[in-house]
């Protein structure tokens, strides 16, 4: 069986917008991937609301990924694939992130993969969402116009 890890925030959990819960596994993009690849694939689903690559939120401790994608990694392995979809997060206002600042997160991540797994697992990043109007000022997303 080929294993695959989606590690990622709130677009892997299926957070539905508006806090009106979470998508059912079917329709989440983990769940459909699972179903479009068919037998033979097991799709490991990690999605975290509020995920950031490194950086770290005192209100929700545990949200970077870098704190822990070690031991999950090391808990689904083997892995053929993992699948990292982060960065929206760390666009948020009081991180005052630039770009490459959040490229240097996501490489640190794509380091520690690499290392947890040897080297076997492919890797796949998703580029984060667009972030549309309305996003600013919503009382739990942090983002602003920048």
């Amino acid at each position: 069986m080929k294993s695959i890890l989606c590690f990622g925030d709130s677009n892997t959990y299926g957070y539905i917008a508006g806090g009106l819960g979470r998508y059912s596994f079917d329709v989440r993009w983990p769940g459909r991937l699972e179903r479009l690849l068919g037998p033979g694939w097991r799709v490991v689903e990690e999605g975290l609301c509020g995920r950031t690559t490194v950086f770290r939120e005192p209100a929700r401790p545990g949200g970077a990924g870098i704190d822990y994608i070690s031991p999950c990694v090391a808990s689904h392995r083997p892995l053929d694939f993992v699948v990292l979809m982060l960065g929206t997060n760390d666009c948020k206002a009081e991180f005052h992130a630039s770009a490459k600042e959040i490229t240097a997160g996501l490489r640190r991540i794509v380091n520690v993969v690499e290392a947890e797994t040897s080297g076997a697992a492919k890797i796949l990043i998703i580029s984060p969402a667009y972030l549309g109007e309305g996003v600013c000022g919503g009382s739990d997303f942090g983002f602003d116009a920048r």
